[in-house]
């Protein structure tokens, strides 16, 4: 006869959803593929900036920790901090410059502002902030003239005339995926694509390697990792505007807006994954995730433009994060207001009860 035993365990319990750490060492891992390839790609000088930032942000952990006990979590967030930090900052910022402004930009948030999830505000996006104004000669800046956002596929003309780099090999592959691919479809893509999906080669790393965003994306959406919703509609609404609105500004024709040059040039696809949902920073219910990621799209679109902006996402998210603690203010008035009609109805049902 087959036995049946009962399993007794010093975990009894079982978690719903992933815990914090758990999600950060996700985060971390697809991370490390931009890395590999700023190493592969010989970018020293970002890397350079990645250990200074990371020291910055370690010690100051480090300094928190003399005062009050840290876990293995808080050194794992750190690294996380360190990382975005350094992945928005241009390679040609002076190393010692950026450590100076990240050690004290992180020291002030933690000791001011608070810890992982008691902050109201990125601390990535706040450092980003600050040595983009101490800096703004160091970010680099595309001027898109009017006869280019006229023409049908401005990201195209940027990419002839050599506003954006092609790589070496983008020829070949493009020539490749043409007859492969797209011949399938009877259509084809020209060259230059292929560079702006796999590396823009912009001195700001988070900028760069574009189809390891999106995979990293899929996979950590698909993974429960990282929430849709908000990423989601920020991506829908802020397209929707480049689209049909964005070419009214320039005298364009109507529903021509170039959605590629807006996704694939400002770290756009990447700030939406990797900083948008910050803890601490988001509405709890739906309907706040909700209208935080219409005011991100929105947002985005104002200050972002049509793209090409070296701060314009890190900026979107600050101004979120300014607006944020409104829309959970009316999350907490709703909620209350929802509860006090429960209890009524229930306080009535009472009364009614002992009257019949």
């Amino acid at each position: 006869m087959k036995n049946n035993f009962i399993s007794v365990t010093l975990r009894p319990f079982k978690y719903l959803v992933n815990s914090e750490r758990t999600n950060s060492i996700f985060i971390l891992s697809f991370l490390i593929p931009q890395i590999l390839l700023l190493i592969i790609s010989k970018s020293w000088n970002s890397i350079i900036i990645m250990i200074s930032c990371l020291c910055a942000s370690l010690g100051v952990q480090f300094i928190d920790g003399l005062y009050k006990e840290k876990n293995l979590f808080s050194f794992i967030q750190s690294f996380i901090q360190g990382i975005l930090i350094s992945l928005f900052i241009p390679s040609n910022y002076p190393f010692w410059a950026i450590f100076i402004i990240a050690f004290l930009t992180l020291l002030i948030c933690t000791k001011v502002l608070g810890g992982f999830a008691a902050n109201w505000i990125n601390p990535v996006v706040l450092t980003v902030s600050v040595a983009w104004l101490l800096g703004i000669s160091i970010f680099p800046n595309y001027d898109i003239s009017q006869d280019i956002l006229l023409i049908r596929n401005p990201s195209l003309a940027l990419i002839q005339n050599g506003t954006f780099n092609q790589l070496p090999c983008d020829s070949s592959i493009t020539s490749f995926l043409n007859r492969s691919v797209f011949n399938i479809f009877a259509v084809s893509i020209p060259e230059g694509y292929v560079s702006l999906f796999w590396d823009t080669q912009s001195v700001i790393p988070a900028f760069r390697f574009n189809l390891v965003t999106i995979v990293s994306s899929i996979v950590l959406v698909a993974l429960d990792i990282v929430k849709p919703l908000i990423p989601g509609i920020f991506v829908l609404v802020y397209s929707l505007l480049i689209y049909f609105v964005a070419p009214i500004f320039y005298s364009g024709s109507f529903g021509h807006g170039d959605i590629l040059l807006a996704l694939l040039t400002s770290g756009t696809l990447f700030s939406a994954i990797f900083l948008m949902q910050w803890a601490g920073t988001l509405p709890m219910s739906f309907w706040g995730k909700l209208v935080y990621g219409i005011f991100a799209g929105i947002i985005g679109f104002l200050i972002i433009g049509v793209g090409t902006s070296p701060v314009g996402s890190v900026f979107t998210i600050l101004v979120l994060n300014l607006i944020s603690p409104f829309i959970q203010s009316v999350e907490k008035f709703c909620e209350l207001l929802i509860l006090k009609n429960k209890l009524n109805a229930k306080v009535k049902e009472i009364k009614e009860g002992k009257n019949a």
